[in-house]
Formats: structure tokens, sequence, C-alpha cells
């Protein structure tokens, strides 16, 4: 029995190495996101996105980061930044719900999605961004 065990853990870990790979590595600082390919701020956050997303194992949290321009990550509670991400979400000025209400939410009803930020504000005349 220890045998077939210890086989079917090198399998599982391959098939965890083999998922992974596809992923960028993604790392939360005090102001931002950095990923593999670049650094993010919370400040340019655009939208953000919570969700169930099926795993090899159950539903997993997840949530989508868009910082504009196609800069899309994606962070599951399985990642070793949940925490750090889900703490500076609900300090960010534009947070429009807490992660104990939206997290509960999303284990009551798979299905359901969350805007954790309210949108920008249109921009006034004379900034970037008006006609």
């Amino acid at each position: 029995m220890i045998s077939t065990m210890s086989w079917v853990d090198r399998i599982n870990a391959g098939i965890v190495r083999r998922i992974s790979r596809g992923r960028a590595r993604v790392s939360a600082e005090a102001d931002g996101i950095t990923t593999d390919e670049q650094g993010l701020s919370y400040a340019d956050l655009e939208r953000t996105v919570a969700f169930c997303q099926a795993s090899v194992v159950g539903d997993d949290l997840s949530l989508v980061l868009d910082f504009g321009q196609g800069r899309l990550v994606t962070v599951t509670e399985r990642d070793a930044v949940w925490k750090e991400v889900v703490d500076a979400l609900g300090a960010h000025p534009r947070s429009r719900t807490r992660y104990a209400d939206w997290s509960v939410g999303l284990v009551a009803d798979v299905k359901a999605r969350f805007e954790l930020l309210w949108p920008r504000e249109a921009p006034v005349d004379g900034e970037p961004g008006t006609a």
C-alpha cells in the first residue's frame, strides 16, 4: 500500500507541476502586483471580478484583476498571494464590498459574480480622457 501511494503522489505532483507551468508567477507588493512580465499598480485597476472557478478538487474562489490595456491577472485562493491581494482590494479607495460578504456570496452561489470596485469617476474637464 505504501508503494502504491507514493506512486500516486508522484503522478499528482507531476500533474500539478504541468498545470503550474502555464501560469505566470505573481507576487504582491504594498502598492500592486508583480508578475513574470511586469509590475502593476493597484491605482491602475480598472475592474476586479470575483467568481468561483472549477478546479481538480472542488471550486476555488478566484479574482480577475483588470489593469486596463489588456493587462489581466488571475489570482485564486490557492495562490500564496491571495491574502495580500484580498486585503489590498479591501483597502482600495473604490472598494465596493468586503471579503466576508463576497466570499460567502460565492460559496452560497458558485455561479455568482461580484464586481469588487466601484467604476472610476468620469474625468473632470481638463483631465486626460476628456474631449
